[in-house]
């Protein structure tokens, strides 16, 4: 699985894509988000969120 993320400036109103692969069929299946905007920032408040945690447990370990 994969995300793809468009540059604003590309010449396309896609934003973003996930990529699945299926081990079944074996194929990729491409996925275009209805809400584009949402989407991309989901995305980037998760990893927001990954990185302080991680770094709450960082500073416990010390």
């Amino acid at each position: 699985a994969g995300c793809v993320h468009f540059p604003q400036s590309a010449p396309c109103e896609v934003r973003v894509l996930m990529l699945l692969y299926s081990s079944k069929k074996k194929i990729f299946m491409g996925l275009i988000p209805y809400d584009q905007s949402g989407f991309v920032n989901g995305i980037r408040q998760v990893i927001t969120n990954h990185k302080q945690v991680q770094q709450h447990k960082m500073e416990q370990q010390r």
